[in-house]
């Protein structure tokens, strides 16, 4: 399974804003592009920022990383619903 197929994106990015105005942490289901569940996230304050926890499952060993995109849609099969990659900086 490709780490590309894995997408927090969309339930993360929005998370961010739902936590100013209710949740002390919000969870999003992980998806692979054939809709299976690969894992789970959370989003939590944290100092001045929030953090984000992944657990995740079936990956092939070595090291992956996460993004999250700038629309809140992830449509298979390509995905290109979710927009660019947000870069706040």
């Amino acid at each position: 399974m490709s780490f590309r197929t894995l997408l927090i994106v969309p339930a993360l990015l929005l998370s961010t804003a739902a936590l100013a105005q209710a949740p002390k942490k919000a969870h999003a289901d992980l998806v692979d592009a054939k809709g299976n569940k690969v894992g789970t996230a959370t989003i939590a304050p944290s100092g001045s920022g929030v953090k984000i926890t992944a657990n995740l499952v079936g990956l092939p060993p070595g090291v992956h990383a996460l993004h999250i995109h700038t629309v809140g849609m992830c449509d298979p099969p390509a995905f290109t619903t979710a927009g660019g990659h947000f870069n706040p900086r």
